[in-house]
């Protein structure tokens, strides 16, 4: 009987360090298929050794971190990095941090099947196309940012089944068409930009339902019909709200004197009327910026 547990246990060791290696490797080799998409003259990705003999020196590369053998980490931010970004990198199964924000990397990128993964931040590349990925597949995903690319579509409805998503920076590309009602349903956000981009229509009232907002930003280079919902007036927790330059006319929702965080209001070039209402004078904190380029001057309170 003892051999025979001696035998198990030494047969189990054997099959989990086979897998354990095996999903090191499966790493080293992502991170290689990657470095050969990328085009820099940085020191820190020599580190990066091609013909490494042992997978596990990934874990000493430059802006890799990783937990039990296991890259976990990739971070590559503002590194001056050119050239595209290869959808092997998500064979990085175990990855729970993406960051390659201020580089220059172009083409369209992929990003799915990456279960642990929690913060994406693509942010200031070149990156094109639509964004459409299998969202279903990133569920822990709590971070995206992908501020100032070229990205070019309707906004994804994919981000839908991001239960746990609590920062969307889509801002300062050219997605266009109408913003979703049912990114209403967004209900752990604190944090929404869709501002510069190309969107028309009007501004969903739904968006009122993401009662956990801190921040909005809506405006800049987008072109909306109508005015305010009034049902932003249920943010009760936003703290900064960003509508100016996008066309909006009507008045200024007295709902919005509900808002007892609110610290900043920027309404300004729009095509608003009418007064401001009596409601907003009990923010006694509150910064508002709404009397440029209006069809009339709005007065105060």
């Amino acid at each position: 009987m003892t051999t025979f547990i001696v035998l198990a246990i030494t047969f189990f060791s054997l099959i989990t360090n086979s897998v354990h290696s095996s999903s090191i490797v499966a790493d080293f080799h992502a991170l290689i298929a990657l470095k050969q998409g990328f085009e820099s003259s940085n020191v820190a990705i020599s580190t990066w050794k091609i013909d490494s003999s042992e997978p596990t020196s990934v874990c000493s590369w430059s802006g890799i971190k990783c937990f039990q053998d296991r890259v976990v980490s990739l971070n590559l931010s503002n590194m001056a990095l050119y050239g595209t970004v290869s959808p092997d990198i998500s064979r990085l199964d175990k990855l729970i941090e993406l960051s390659i924000d201020g580089n220059n990397f172009t083409g369209e990128i992929k990003i799915e099947n990456m279960s642990s993964l929690r913060f994406v931040n693509i942010s200031n590349n070149l990156f094109g196309g639509s964004m459409d990925w299998n969202y279903s597949s990133l569920e822990s995903l709590e971070v995206l940012d992908a501020y100032n690319n070229n990205f070019s579509a309707f906004l994804p409805l994919g981000i839908l089944s991001l239960k746990n998503l609590k920062h969307l920076e889509l801002g300062g590309n050219y997605f266009y068409g109408r913003i979703p009602a049912a990114y209403g349903n967004l209900f752990a956000l604190e944090y929404l930009s869709l501002a510069g981009n190309d969107l028309h229509g009007k501004i969903p009232k739904e968006l009122g339902n993401l009662t956990n907002l801190k921040e909005i930003y809506l405006g800049y280079y987008n072109v909306f019909e109508g005015g305010i919902p009034k049902e932003f007036g249920k943010l009760a927790n936003l703290v900064h709200m960003d509508l100016s330059t996008c066309e909006l006319d009507g008045e200024i929702p007295p709902e919005l004197g509900n808002l007892k965080s609110l610290d900043t209001l920027f309404l300004h070039i729009n095509r608003l009327s009418g007064s401001i209402p009596r409601e907003l004078g009990n923010l006694t904190s509150l910064i508002l910026r709404a009397d440029t380029g209006l069809r009339r001057r709005l007065s105060s309170t």
